[in-house]
């Protein structure tokens, strides 16, 4: 029943619409990030370089991701993740993500 109401559907919609657009926009500016896919709040991201720091580095800052292979960190909040949240972990990821390419 939960998983079925409007707001909890639209907000899932409209977060994983801010997220990949987010990516998509990063990926046009880093040769970093390799290809974005999912369904709704569960995303990966493939990358040209191992994960590992990166989630480590993102952990630290208090964003929880994961590497689900060498490559692809995950991304998957709550699907009740307020917008602001994820303003604020995508704030992260980039920071972390551009970082990255700045230290190649």
């Amino acid at each position: 029943k939960e998983l079925r109401k409007p707001s909890l559907t639209n907000n899932v919609a409209r977060v994983s619409a801010f997220i990949f657009g987010r990516m998509n926009e990063l990926k046009k500016k880093s040769t970093l990030i390799r290809d974005i896919r999912g369904l709704g709040l569960h995303i990966g991201i493939e990358l040209s370089i191992p994960g590992a720091a990166i989630v480590n580095k993102a952990l630290e800052m208090g964003l929880v991701i994961n590497c689900t292979s060498e490559k692809v960190i995950r991304i998957m909040p709550a699907l009740n993740i307020p917008m602001s949240t994820a303003r604020e972990g995508m704030k992260i990821l980039e920071k972390i993500l551009l970082e990255e390419v700045n230290e190649k």
